[in-house]
């Protein structure tokens, strides 16, 4: 259970600094994919995610390792990275995602009951947004609220994204803004 923060205003001040970083790694895509293209079948993934991490720790810009260990520290609650790839090629794209979780020291969970790692949109849903793995939108959402396993941070690639769909975020701010102190204390109590 959540423990009540003994200061709701402390609580509230706190949530308000939270902040996304941007980067964009344009300028190492044309090192990954030549990387890639002499990537052969026979190169074992974990091999690959480790040749993978030494090209972007010996490119990336100090400016942009620098954030691959503040994640969760200061005010920094999520780190987005675009344009490091611009082939559709969902293999290239779980190298990418298994590297920079790794940079990022996030360990990932696997739910008792997940069958996959890969989400794919059916083609009609590329005029309605239709994710969730063709079967429907997927609306907004706490990817563990249910969970026995409590997760700090999610793990996201995209590739082939023809509709330019944003990941959105939602900061606790953004949520619960016009909370008074009460009602934050009675959503604190609650169970899910």
């Amino acid at each position: 259970m959540i423990q009540t923060p003994s200061n709701i205003d402390y609580f509230k001040q706190s949530i308000n600094t939270q902040s996304i970083i941007r980067l964009n790694f344009n300028y190492l895509s044309q090192l990954v994919e030549a990387w890639w293209d002499t990537v052969t079948e026979f190169v074992p993934p974990h091999i690959a995610k480790f040749q993978l991490i030494h090209l972007i720790l010996k490119n990336a810009h100090k400016d942009d390792l620098f954030y691959f260990d503040k994640l969760g520290k200061s005010t920094i609650s999520a780190v987005t990275i675009s344009q490091i790839f611009h082939r559709d090629c969902p293999k290239l794209a779980l190298i990418v995602h298994e590297a920079l979780s790794e940079l990022f020291a996030l360990k990932d969970i696997k739910y008792p009951y997940e069958d996959h790692k890969k989400l794919y949109l059916k083609p009609q849903g590329e005029h309605y947004q239709d994710w969730g793995n063709g079967y429907g939108n997927i609306a907004p959402h706490s990817d563990d609220l249910y969970e026995d396993i409590d997760s700090d941070f999610l793990s996201l690639t995209v590739c082939r994204d023809n509709t330019e769909t944003p990941t959105i975020f939602y900061f606790p701010k953004d949520i619960l803004h016009n909370f008074t102190g009460a009602e934050l204390t009675r959503l604190f109590a609650m169970k899910v």
